[in-house]
C-alpha cells in the first residue's frame, strides 16, 4: 500500500509539461504528454532527462537497468554529468534515449533512483507513463509524402472588453517570459547527437521491425524516405517533409552546396516509386539493398 501511495504521489507532482518530481529528483520527458499520454511518431526516440540537486555531498546510485518495463530498448547512456549550481551545491544529470521495438501502445516504467545527501537519503519512484508509438505513413507515395495537418477549431469570439483583454494579455506575456527564462536557466543539457547519428539509429530501428519479410515493402520504403527527409531538415534546414519529391529535387538543384546530394536522392526516389507501382511487392533483397545505400550515404556525409 505504501509503494502505490509513493507512485501516485510522484505521478501527481507532474507539471503537465513532461516534468515529474519526487524529492530532489526531477524527471523530464520529451516529447511532452498530452492528456496523460505521450505520442511518439516512429521512428523517433523518447528523451528522458534525470536531474538530482543537492549539496556537494550528494551521491546518486544509477540502477543496473534504467527501464524496468518491456519491450523498451535504450541506448547505452553517456556518463552522468556533475554541475555546480551554487555555493556548496551540485546537480547530477543523466540523459537517456529510449524507443519501443515496434509501433504500438506501451507503458514506460523507470527503475527507482537511489540518492544520498549527507544524513538524508531516499529512493525516487515514478508511476508508469503511457506511450503511443505510431507511424502516419501507410503508403509510400514519395511524390506526395507530407506530414499530416490538424486544423483546430476557431476560438469563440471574445467579449468586447478591450482594456481588460489588453491587461490580461500583458500579464500573460510577462508570466510566460519569466517562466521561459527560468526554464532556460535550469534546463539540463543532454548529450548532442549529430543528424547522421540520429538517422543511422532510426535505420537500425526500422530494420528491426522486419517489414520486408512480412511483405510490406512499400511501408519499408516509406519509412526509409522519412528518415532521409528528416535528416535533410536537421542537417540542412530544408522543409523536406513538406515538399513532393520533384519539388525537393528542384530545391536541392538551387543550392550550390547541395548539388551533389541530388544524384543520390533522385536515384532513391526512383527506387521508391518502383516499390509503389510494381505489380509485385519489393523483395527483401531489394529493401535491404536500398537500406544499405541510405546507410552508406549517411556514413559518407561530412560531420
Amino acid at each position: 500500500m505504501m509503494q502505490w501511495a509513493t507512485l501516485l504521489t510522484a505521478f501527481l507532482i507532474g507539471q503537465g509539461d513532461g516534468t515529474f518530481r519526487d524529492g530532489p529528483v526531477v524527471l523530464r520527458i520529451r516529447p511532452e504528454p498530452d492528456r496523460g499520454v505521450i505520442s511518439l511518431p516512429a521512428p523517433d526516440e523518447l528523451t528522458i532527462t534525470i536531474r538530482v540537486e543537492g549539496s556537494d555531498k550528494l551521491e546518486v546510485t544509477p540502477p543496473s537497468k534504467w527501464i524496468a518495463s518491456r519491450p523498451w530498448h535504450a541506448h547505452p547512456p553517456a556518463p552522468a554529468k556533475i554541475e555546480k549550481v551554487g555555493a556548496g551545491r551540485i546537480a547530477w544529470l543523466q540523459t537517456l534515449q529510449a524507443y519501443p521495438p515496434v509501433p504500438g501502445e506501451f507503458d514506460l516504467t523507470l527503475a527507482p533512483i537511489v540518492w544520498k545527501d549527507g544524513d538524508n537519503q531516499g529512493q525516487a519512484k515514478f508511476a508508469p507513463i503511457a506511450i503511443r508509438s505510431f507511424s502516419t505513413i501507410e503508403k509510400a507515395d514519395l511524390r506526395n509524402l507530407r506530414d499530416p495537418v490538424w486544423i483546430e477549431s476557431l476560438p469563440p469570439e471574445p467579449r468586447r472588453r478591450p482594456w481588460l483583454n489588453i491587461a490580461l494579455t500583458g500579464l500573460g506575456v510577462s508570466v510566460g517570459l519569466f517562466l521561459a527564462l527560468r526554464g532556460m536557466r535550469r534546463r539540463p543539457k543532454g548529450p548532442k547527437h549529430s543528424p547522421e547519428e540520429r538517422a543511422l539509429r532510426a535505420l537500425d530501428r526500422i530494420d528491426g521491425w522486419r517489414l520486408p519479410e512480412q511483405g510490406k515493402g512499400e511501408r519499408y520504403f516509406a519509412l526509409l524516405s522519412l528518415v532521409v527527409r528528416r535528416y535533410l531538415e536537421r542537417k540542412h534546414q530544408l522543409p523536406a517533409r513538406h515538399r513532393t519529391s520533384r519539388d525537393l529535387l528542384d530545391l536541392l538543384a538551387n543550392r550550390d552546396d547541395l548539388v551533389a546530394e541530388r544524384e543520390f536522392l533522385a536515384h532513391f526516389a526512383e527506387q521508391a516509386d518502383r516499390a509503389k507501382f510494381a505489380a509485385t511487392p519489393s523483395s527483401s533483397e531489394e529493401c535491404r539493398a536500398a537500406q544499405q545505400s541510405v546507410r552508406a550515404w549517411l556514413q559518407s556525409r561530412p560531420l
